[in-house]
């Protein structure tokens, strides 16, 4: 992993390997960055996306291995106890471009991945919402 910063944007290129996820909250983590946007794109295997039932308060997993295009990488970083949370959202394309997507848990680069997060100037938090069972953004 590489990363720059130019103000209020970070630009992160993540090698072949590498795990998403845990890149961008140490690249957050090293900016100290509290609160703010993720988009990306590449190429990613072992990937485990979920899908939130509602109904059952549970996530669903799916575990893609084979090398896919990431489509769309997107998401919201603040944190939860002082640590970076990342909500995000990934799209993946076959051989085929037939796409898969939902919630990121992991996924590992297998050529590379350009991320560009933009750091918003104010700490956002979560909280439990008892109605859904998520954390969702706590907003004054």
């Amino acid at each position: 992993m590489k990363y720059t910063r130019a103000g209020d944007t970070i630009i992160v290129r993540i090698d072949k390997g590498e795990e998403i996820v845990g890149v961008i909250k140490t690249a957050c983590a090293g900016e100290a960055v509290l609160t703010g946007t993720l988009t990306g794109l590449g190429a990613a295997c072992n990937a485990v996306i979920g899908y939130y039932d509602v109904e059952s308060k549970e996530y669903h997993s799916k575990h893609v291995k084979e090398a896919h295009e990431i489509v769309s990488l997107n998401g919201v970083i603040t944190r939860v106890d002082n640590e970076v949370h990342l909500h995000a959202h990934i799209v993946l394309a076959d051989e085929k471009c037939r796409c898969v997507g939902g919630h990121l848990n992991s996924a590992e680069v297998s050529a590379t991945c350009e991320a560009v997060i933009r750091v918003i100037e104010t700490a956002l938090s979560r909280i439990k919402d008892e109605g859904t069972g998520l954390q969702i953004l706590h907003l004054t």
